[in-house]
């Protein structure tokens, strides 16, 4: 029974938390059990336990933003916060950014770390009655909130904007992530091609002096018509420099990882897999490989479904469609496994070594 002190929209909000947390689809009812407790926590910790309890969802957001803290959201409600659904649902391609799936322990602190951004302009929001007074909700009052909290959390302070000198400094938009200290998320958490967010991104992100003899090596390749020869050095190059740079990355690419980042051993190849309709599944593989297209790699993981494959750690790992090179375990094993015809298959492993 309601109580009947509560006001519309306290029901609202009770009945909407105990929906989430014991009837909510099981792809998200222990992702928001787990993230209406650390709103608690967080709470207490840094608000002094004055924010109330938002609505909390996982759903698309704008590009390139990890969630959004809605003042009112689409039901007229207040306040909801939306997550990033990439970034939550096991059931959908990984969000670019992750080496593993929550609940591992480096990507819970990264959805910590959103969850408190968000709690920032919530505190923003209950306080002055909206989330901000500028820089889209960034501005002067959220970057002191960043500040106050960073503090004792022994963080570096943020700005609201750069300005003049301090081109190069963390912006509050970013917080708390970019001034989280390197290993922070424990390699399951990767932000490279994210300018400021890491130490390692900046280090990525700044310009090299030029090697004139490997560009006049470019050069002799394109006049001699080795455009093909061309496009499997630079990208070999490209498979090089990221795994040197991230080797969780790399140790992903080479052998089978949990939901929780955790090795694993192979999952088995399934012959009839691959001879599915006349070996389609095989074929793509073997163009990925060859032509390293793999951005198909989603539509690999299709084809598997639709020839039995059942095998979570095979599809999810297919649906990183940013996140494969030549050392993809998955391609190998594909591969390596006997063609359609009866014969062992290797033209394509030339290029998955």
């Amino acid at each position: 029974m309601a109580d009947l002190n509560l006001t519309p929209l306290q029901a609202h909000k009770a009945n909407f938390f105990d929906f989430s947390i014991h009837h909510a689809h099981p792809a998200l009812q222990r992702w928001l059990a787990w993230m209406y407790s650390a709103h608690g926590r967080l709470n207490t910790a840094h608000f002094g336990g004055a924010l109330s309890r938002p609505l909390l969802q996982a759903g698309p957001t704008p590009p390139r933003a990890f969630a959004v803290a809605q003042p009112v959201n689409g039901w007229g409600a207040t306040i909801g916060f939306i997550v990033q659904e990439r970034l939550v649902r096991a059931d959908l391609p990984a969000h670019r950014i992750l080496r593993a799936q929550w609940p591992a322990e480096g990507v819970e602190r990264l959805h910590s770390d959103v969850l408190l951004h968000l709690m920032v302009h919530q505190h923003c929001i209950e306080r002055f009655g909206i989330s901000d007074d500028g820089y889209e909700g960034h501005g002067s009052r959220f970057t002191a909130e960043c500040n106050r909290i960073g503090a004792d959390l022994g963080l570096a302070s943020v700005a609201a904007r750069r300005r003049g000198r301090e081109r190069e400094g963390p912006l509050s938009a970013d917080w708390p992530m970019n001034v989280r200290p390197d290993g922070y998320y424990l390699g399951h958490v990767v932000f490279s091609g994210r300018a400021g967010y890491d130490r390692g991104a900046e280090v990525m992100d700044r310009p090299a002096e030029h090697n004139e003899g490997v560009y006049r090596y470019f050069r002799w390749l394109l006049n001699t018509g080795q455009s093909e020869r061309l496009h499997v050095v630079l990208t070999d190059q490209i498979d090089r420099l990221r795994s040197h740079r991230d080797p969780a990355w790399r140790a992903g690419e080479l052998a089978p990882h949990g939901a929780d980042g955790e090795p694993v051993a192979p999952p088995e190849i399934h012959p009839g897999w691959l001879f599915w309709d006349a070996g389609t599944v095989r074929l793509i593989a073997e163009g990925i490989a060859r032509t390293r297209s793999y951005a198909d790699m989603p539509i690999l993981a299709d084809a598997l479904e639709d020839a039995g494959c059942e095998d979570p750690v095979i599809l999810s790992h297919a649906r990183l469609p940013a996140e494969h090179g030549r050392t993809c375990w998955l391609l190998r094993a594909l591969l390596a496994r006997p063609s359609a015809d009866g014969q062992a298959e290797t033209r394509a492993l030339a290029g998955v070594h």
